[in-house]
């Protein structure tokens, strides 16, 4: 099999697996389950891990170029890698997402429009269950809920920071520079758009104005054939 066909017949159930590790992680974090059920959620997590491991490793002996490979795939590599260090497997939600924006046959500005819209719940969902994970708990921590790790969430990643959350852990404040890089990435994607839909938009126009002008010309130009001919007609 080639890694292309193997990359579009395992495309979906990563990111259906993804899905399945999100409702599984968020439901360990917010519920905070107690034994058996938490070795339970912990195993199932492993096991997906153990998954996209074993689709990394596929699609790299796939693949012609390995070191080619390797390079043009850094974040599965990461996505592989760093879970197995605790808060870090919330990282295992990336297949799901790479997936939907691969998906899709609509027009561009539509696949902007979903790719931003999608890219900001997932983006507050792994926060709030990421810093919620690493924060509750913790002496001094001011996040202890899921609703202000949804709100510190926000504010975090539209850069506003009102100051009345803030992790105190180290990993905490990994996740919101994290948090704050991703929010400056959207704003750019939203600003790029609207500006290159406002040149587009001034395109039309300027195209439609020079039609509109051309008419004109041509329709002047024809009335002065129709003068002269008239002209010459009297002139006889």
């Amino acid at each position: 099999m080639s890694l292309s066909k193997w990359e579009r017949a395992t495309k979906w159930p990563l990111a259906a697996l993804s899905l399945v590790f999100i409702a599984v992680y968020a439901w360990q974090v917010v519920a905070q389950p107690i034994d058996p059920w938490n070795i339970l959620a912990n195993s199932a997590m492993y096991v997906l891990w153990a998954m996209f491991v074993a689709d990394y490793v596929t699609r790299l002996l796939l693949s012609e170029r390995k070191w080619t490979f390797v390079k043009q795939n850094v974040l599965s590599l990461v996505v592989v890698v760093l879970p197995a260090f605790g808060p870090l497997r919330i990282l295992l939600l990336l297949p799901a997402f790479n997936s939907l924006q691969r998906t899709g046959r609509i027009a561009l500005r539509g696949r902007i429009v979903t790719y931003v819209a999608s890219s900001v719940v997932m983006v507050v969902v792994i926060g709030s269950l990421a810093i919620l994970d690493v924060e509750r708990g913790a002496p001094g921590a001011s996040i202890d809920s899921f609703g202000d790790a949804v709100w510190w969430s926000f504010i975090t990643l539209t850069t506003v920071g009102y100051g009345n959350y803030s992790p105190v852990t180290v990993m905490g404040r990994v996740i919101a520079v994290g948090m704050m890089l991703a929010g400056i990435g959207l704003l750019s994607v939203v600003t790029s758009y609207l500006a290159s839909w406002m040149v587009s938009r001034v395109s039309e126009d300027k195209k439609k104005s020079e039609q509109i002008t051309r008419a004109q010309i041509e329709g002047v130009e024809k009335r002065l054939e129709r003068i002269e001919m008239l002209l010459q007609d009297l002139q006889r």
